[in-house]
């Protein structure tokens, strides 16, 4: 039986901008791995990704691409680290609001 679940997340949902993916995951105490291919659960088990996220507990999550569309990625990861992966994706929106405030000239 597999451990590893993909998150059902919307269109609007989806990460699509690596920074402010990188700040949610500090905000968490997590440490965002740019471009690392694969990510562990359950054990020494690992699956393939992009990027993943170590989440502190010896486990990772995995931004896998999503399907149909460019340049966005889903979440994979450890059944029992879904409440971590919900708050996560609380800071992503965060994150993302800051920076386009930010680019707007906004404080």
């Amino acid at each position: 039986m597999s451990h590893v679940i993909d998150m059902e997340l919307g269109p609007d949902q989806l990460i699509n901008d690596l920074c402010a993916a990188k700040g949610a995951a500090e905000r968490c105490g997590m440490v965002f791995l740019e471009g690392h291919k694969t990510f562990k659960y359950w054990g020494r088990a690992t699956k393939s990704c992009d990027h993943a996220i170590q989440l502190g507990n010896g486990r990772e999550m995995g931004l896998v691409p999503a399907a149909g569309n460019p340049g966005s990625w889903g979440i994979s990861l450890d059944s029992m680290d879904r409440h971590r992966c919900d708050d996560m994706l609380m800071y992503y929106q965060m994150e993302c609001a800051k920076l386009a405030a930010q680019a707007n000239g906004d404080q």
